[in-house]
Protein backbone atom coordinates (compact mmCIF):
# COMPACT_ATOMS: atom_id res chain seq x y z
CA UNK A 1 0.00 0.00 0.00
CA UNK A 2 1.29 3.22 -0.86
CA UNK A 3 0.51 6.43 1.71
CA UNK A 4 -1.05 9.24 -0.90
CA UNK A 5 -2.81 13.07 0.29
CA UNK A 6 -4.73 13.89 -2.29
CA UNK A 7 -7.00 17.37 -2.54
CA UNK A 8 -11.07 16.03 -2.36
CA UNK A 9 -14.49 17.85 -2.00
CA UNK A 10 -11.91 20.58 -0.84
CA UNK A 11 -10.13 18.69 1.92
CA UNK A 12 -7.48 17.34 2.71
CA UNK A 13 -7.25 13.74 2.86
CA UNK A 14 -4.74 10.63 3.52
CA UNK A 15 -5.11 7.24 1.50
CA UNK A 16 -3.64 4.23 1.20
CA UNK A 17 -3.75 2.73 -2.40
CA UNK A 18 -2.31 -0.15 -4.41
CA UNK A 19 -3.56 -2.53 -6.72
CA UNK A 20 -3.43 -2.77 -10.11
CA UNK A 21 -6.42 -4.22 -11.92
CA UNK A 22 -9.23 -2.56 -13.90
CA UNK A 23 -11.64 -2.45 -11.16
CA UNK A 24 -11.33 -0.04 -7.88
CA UNK A 25 -12.78 -0.91 -4.65
CA UNK A 26 -13.05 2.31 -2.18
CA UNK A 27 -13.27 1.99 1.56
CA UNK A 28 -15.58 4.73 3.75
CA UNK A 29 -14.60 3.32 7.05
CA UNK A 30 -16.74 3.33 10.31
CA UNK A 31 -17.05 6.32 12.94
CA UNK A 32 -13.59 7.48 14.62
CA UNK A 33 -11.73 4.59 12.64
CA UNK A 34 -8.66 4.84 9.87
CA UNK A 35 -7.94 3.98 6.62
CA UNK A 36 -6.44 0.78 8.24
CA UNK A 37 -9.21 -0.61 9.05
CA UNK A 38 -9.79 -1.87 5.98
CA UNK A 39 -6.37 -3.48 5.22
CA UNK A 40 -7.07 -7.17 5.10
CA UNK A 41 -10.21 -6.81 2.81
CA UNK A 42 -7.99 -4.19 0.26
CA UNK A 43 -5.33 -7.13 0.32
CA UNK A 44 -8.27 -9.57 -0.36
CA UNK A 45 -9.40 -7.63 -3.68
CA UNK A 46 -6.26 -6.62 -4.83
CA UNK A 47 -5.55 -9.90 -5.37
CA UNK A 48 -8.60 -10.76 -7.13
CA UNK A 49 -7.88 -7.77 -9.89
CA UNK A 50 -9.14 -4.92 -7.63
CA UNK A 51 -6.77 -1.20 -7.47
CA UNK A 52 -8.28 0.31 -3.73
CA UNK A 53 -8.50 3.60 -2.28
CA UNK A 54 -8.66 3.28 1.59
CA UNK A 55 -9.98 6.59 2.76
CA UNK A 56 -9.23 8.65 6.42
CA UNK A 57 -12.44 10.86 5.69
CA UNK A 58 -12.30 14.29 7.08
CA UNK A 59 -11.78 14.54 10.42
CA UNK A 60 -10.57 10.70 10.76
CA UNK A 61 -6.43 9.20 11.43
CA UNK A 62 -4.48 11.85 9.52
CA UNK A 63 -7.12 13.78 7.48
CA UNK A 64 -7.63 17.42 7.47
CA UNK A 65 -10.79 18.49 9.55
CA UNK A 66 -14.18 19.22 7.83
CA UNK A 67 -15.14 22.78 8.64
CA UNK A 68 -19.23 23.24 9.12
CA UNK A 69 -21.86 21.22 8.66
CA UNK A 70 -21.92 17.42 6.95
CA UNK A 71 -24.03 16.55 4.27
CA UNK A 72 -24.19 13.12 2.19
CA UNK A 73 -23.23 15.71 -0.57
CA UNK A 74 -19.87 16.52 0.77
CA UNK A 75 -19.11 12.86 0.86
CA UNK A 76 -19.98 12.29 -3.05
CA UNK A 77 -18.08 15.00 -3.98
CA UNK A 78 -14.89 13.20 -2.60
CA UNK A 79 -15.99 9.62 -3.82
CA UNK A 80 -16.03 11.86 -7.51
CA UNK A 81 -12.78 12.53 -7.40
CA UNK A 82 -11.02 9.95 -5.87
CA UNK A 83 -12.89 7.73 -8.65
CA UNK A 84 -12.21 10.38 -11.47
CA UNK A 85 -8.41 10.10 -10.14
CA UNK A 86 -8.27 6.93 -11.17
CA UNK A 87 -9.64 7.28 -14.81
CA UNK A 88 -13.14 6.55 -14.06
CA UNK A 89 -12.88 2.76 -13.45
CA UNK A 90 -15.96 0.84 -12.89
CA UNK A 91 -15.66 0.88 -9.15
CA UNK A 92 -17.11 -1.02 -6.01
CA UNK A 93 -17.92 1.06 -2.70
CA UNK A 94 -17.51 -0.60 0.61
CA UNK A 95 -18.06 1.00 3.69
CA UNK A 96 -18.48 -0.18 7.51
CA UNK A 97 -21.30 1.31 9.89
CA UNK A 98 -21.51 5.28 9.39
CA UNK A 99 -19.28 4.84 6.52
CA UNK A 100 -22.19 2.49 4.83
CA UNK A 101 -24.70 4.80 5.14
CA UNK A 102 -22.61 7.11 3.97
CA UNK A 103 -21.82 5.30 0.60
CA UNK A 104 -25.73 4.25 0.41
CA UNK A 105 -26.36 7.81 0.40
CA UNK A 106 -23.90 8.83 -1.96
CA UNK A 107 -23.40 6.86 -4.54
CA UNK A 108 -26.68 7.56 -6.75
CA UNK A 109 -25.24 10.37 -9.13
CA UNK A 110 -21.81 8.88 -9.32
CA UNK A 111 -20.58 7.19 -12.99
CA UNK A 112 -19.55 3.82 -12.79
CA UNK A 113 -20.39 2.08 -9.46
CA UNK A 114 -21.24 -1.38 -10.04
CA UNK A 115 -21.81 -2.94 -6.17
CA UNK A 116 -21.91 -1.52 -2.83
CA UNK A 117 -21.08 -3.51 -0.04
CA UNK A 118 -22.32 -2.41 3.20
CA UNK A 119 -20.58 -3.52 6.42
CA UNK A 120 -23.27 -3.42 9.63
CA UNK A 121 -24.77 -0.52 8.05
CA UNK A 122 -27.05 1.30 6.17
CA UNK A 123 -29.83 1.43 9.17
CA UNK A 124 -30.88 4.32 11.00
CA UNK A 125 -29.49 5.36 14.29
CA UNK A 126 -31.77 3.79 17.09
CA UNK A 127 -31.63 6.82 18.63
CA UNK A 128 -31.36 10.02 16.99
CA UNK A 129 -29.62 12.77 17.97
CA UNK A 130 -32.01 15.96 18.07
CA UNK A 131 -29.44 18.61 17.29
CA UNK A 132 -25.63 18.85 16.34
CA UNK A 133 -25.15 19.96 20.12
CA UNK A 134 -26.00 16.49 21.30
CA UNK A 135 -24.00 14.31 18.99
CA UNK A 136 -21.01 16.55 19.97
CA UNK A 137 -21.91 16.13 23.69
CA UNK A 138 -22.12 12.20 22.71
CA UNK A 139 -19.10 12.11 21.48
CA UNK A 140 -17.22 13.79 24.60
CA UNK A 141 -18.23 11.49 26.33
CA UNK A 142 -17.12 8.88 24.10
CA UNK A 143 -13.44 10.54 23.56
CA UNK A 144 -13.17 10.64 28.05
CA UNK A 145 -14.31 6.95 27.65
CA UNK A 146 -11.68 5.77 25.22
CA UNK A 147 -8.97 7.76 26.97
CA UNK A 148 -5.93 5.20 27.68
CA UNK A 149 -2.90 5.98 29.74
CA UNK A 150 -0.80 4.43 26.65
CA UNK A 151 -0.19 2.07 24.34
CA UNK A 152 -0.26 -0.73 26.55
CA UNK A 153 -3.48 -0.35 28.01
CA UNK A 154 -4.90 0.63 24.49
CA UNK A 155 -4.30 -2.55 22.78
CA UNK A 156 -5.10 -4.77 25.68
CA UNK A 157 -8.54 -2.85 25.86
CA UNK A 158 -9.14 -3.70 21.81
CA UNK A 159 -8.06 -7.19 22.20
CA UNK A 160 -10.47 -7.55 24.84
CA UNK A 161 -12.92 -6.58 22.26
CA UNK A 162 -12.15 -8.25 19.26
CA UNK A 163 -12.36 -12.13 18.82
CA UNK A 164 -10.03 -12.25 16.00
CA UNK A 165 -6.14 -10.34 16.45
CA UNK A 166 -2.79 -10.26 13.86
CA UNK A 167 -0.82 -7.67 12.72
CA UNK A 168 -3.08 -6.35 10.45
CA UNK A 169 -5.58 -5.51 12.97
CA UNK A 170 -3.15 -4.10 15.21
CA UNK A 171 -2.08 -2.11 12.70
CA UNK A 172 -5.73 -0.77 12.56
CA UNK A 173 -6.22 -0.39 16.11
CA UNK A 174 -3.19 1.51 16.47
CA UNK A 175 -3.97 3.51 13.37
CA UNK A 176 -7.61 4.80 15.44
CA UNK A 177 -5.54 6.54 18.10
CA UNK A 178 -2.63 9.06 18.85
CA UNK A 179 -0.48 10.20 21.87
CA UNK A 180 -1.33 13.30 23.38
CA UNK A 181 -0.73 14.89 26.96
CA UNK A 182 -3.73 13.58 27.67
CA UNK A 183 -3.04 9.61 27.43
CA UNK A 184 -4.05 7.57 23.68
CA UNK A 185 -7.02 8.92 22.60
CA UNK A 186 -8.94 8.69 19.67
CA UNK A 187 -7.24 10.14 16.11
CA UNK A 188 -10.39 11.99 15.42
CA UNK A 189 -11.24 15.91 15.33
CA UNK A 190 -14.57 15.72 17.46
CA UNK A 191 -16.18 18.89 15.27
CA UNK A 192 -16.41 16.70 12.58
CA UNK A 193 -17.21 13.71 13.65
CA UNK A 194 -20.02 15.45 15.37
CA UNK A 195 -21.21 16.85 11.89
CA UNK A 196 -21.01 13.14 10.63
CA UNK A 197 -23.22 11.86 13.30
CA UNK A 198 -25.81 14.38 13.24
CA UNK A 199 -25.79 14.64 9.72
CA UNK A 200 -26.67 10.08 10.06
CA UNK A 201 -29.21 11.38 12.85
CA UNK A 202 -31.19 12.60 9.54
CA UNK A 203 -31.33 9.40 7.57
CA UNK A 204 -33.81 7.48 6.84
CA UNK A 205 -34.35 3.91 4.74
CA UNK A 206 -37.15 6.16 2.69
CA UNK A 207 -34.48 8.68 1.08
CA UNK A 208 -32.46 5.85 -0.19
CA UNK A 209 -32.70 6.12 -4.61
CA UNK A 210 -34.53 3.41 -6.08
CA UNK A 211 -31.91 1.02 -7.15
CA UNK A 212 -31.47 -2.34 -8.77
CA UNK A 213 -27.78 -1.65 -7.94
CA UNK A 214 -26.00 -5.41 -6.30
CA UNK A 215 -25.81 -4.33 -2.93
CA UNK A 216 -24.69 -6.97 -0.12
CA UNK A 217 -25.46 -6.22 3.43
CA UNK A 218 -22.93 -7.86 5.72
CA UNK A 219 -23.85 -8.12 9.62
CA UNK A 220 -22.57 -9.70 12.65
CA UNK A 221 -25.04 -10.64 14.29
CA UNK A 222 -28.71 -11.44 12.73
CA UNK A 223 -30.85 -8.90 11.48
CA UNK A 224 -34.40 -8.59 12.70
CA UNK A 225 -36.91 -7.74 9.95
CA UNK A 226 -37.56 -4.05 10.94
CA UNK A 227 -39.97 -0.93 9.15
CA UNK A 228 -36.46 0.02 7.70
CA UNK A 229 -34.81 -3.06 6.43
CA UNK A 230 -37.95 -4.10 4.89
CA UNK A 231 -37.89 -0.20 3.47
CA UNK A 232 -34.33 -1.19 2.23
CA UNK A 233 -35.60 -4.71 0.69
CA UNK A 234 -38.01 -2.78 -1.68
CA UNK A 235 -35.93 0.36 -2.51
CA UNK A 236 -32.34 -1.70 -3.38
CA UNK A 237 -33.72 -4.33 -5.66
CA UNK A 238 -30.78 -6.52 -5.28
CA UNK A 239 -29.83 -6.29 -1.68
CA UNK A 240 -28.56 -9.65 -0.39
CA UNK A 241 -28.20 -9.85 3.23
CA UNK A 242 -25.56 -11.85 4.62
CA UNK A 243 -24.89 -13.01 8.50
CA UNK A 244 -21.30 -13.19 9.78
CA UNK A 245 -21.30 -15.85 12.39
CA UNK A 246 -18.93 -14.75 15.28
CA UNK A 247 -18.63 -11.58 14.49
CA UNK A 248 -19.28 -8.43 16.29
CA UNK A 249 -19.59 -4.92 15.03
CA UNK A 250 -16.34 -4.57 14.02
CA UNK A 251 -16.69 -7.31 11.80
CA UNK A 252 -13.99 -6.86 9.14
CA UNK A 253 -11.19 -7.52 12.17
CA UNK A 254 -13.71 -9.96 14.13
CA UNK A 255 -13.84 -12.63 10.80
CA UNK A 256 -11.51 -11.07 8.28
CA UNK A 257 -11.57 -14.14 6.27
CA UNK A 258 -15.79 -14.86 6.44
CA UNK A 259 -16.09 -11.56 5.54
CA UNK A 260 -13.63 -11.32 2.71
CA UNK A 261 -14.98 -14.70 1.54
CA UNK A 262 -18.82 -13.15 1.27
CA UNK A 263 -17.29 -9.92 -0.62
CA UNK A 264 -15.17 -11.81 -3.14
CA UNK A 265 -18.35 -13.92 -3.94
CA UNK A 266 -20.33 -10.73 -4.18
CA UNK A 267 -17.93 -8.79 -6.70
CA UNK A 268 -18.18 -12.29 -9.15
CA UNK A 269 -22.09 -11.76 -9.39
CA UNK A 270 -21.35 -7.81 -10.55
CA UNK A 271 -21.63 -7.18 -13.84
CA UNK A 272 -18.15 -5.10 -14.45
CA UNK A 273 -18.45 -4.77 -18.50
Amino acid sequence: MNEIWRIAGGVRLRTLEGGRGAKLAIFWPGTGLPAEEFLDLAGRLQASGFRSILLDPPGHGQSAPWTGDWAFQHARDILAELIEAHGNPPALLVGHSLGATTILMAHDRLSNIRGLVLVDGGLPLPAPYKNYAAAARDLEDWMADNTYPDWEAWIRSARADLHHWDALVEAGVRAAMRQTRAGVVPAIDPPSVAAMLYCLSGYDAAQVAASSLPVLLLRGAEVAESDALNTLRLRLRALVVQTIAGAGHELVWDAPDAVADGVLAFAETVDWA
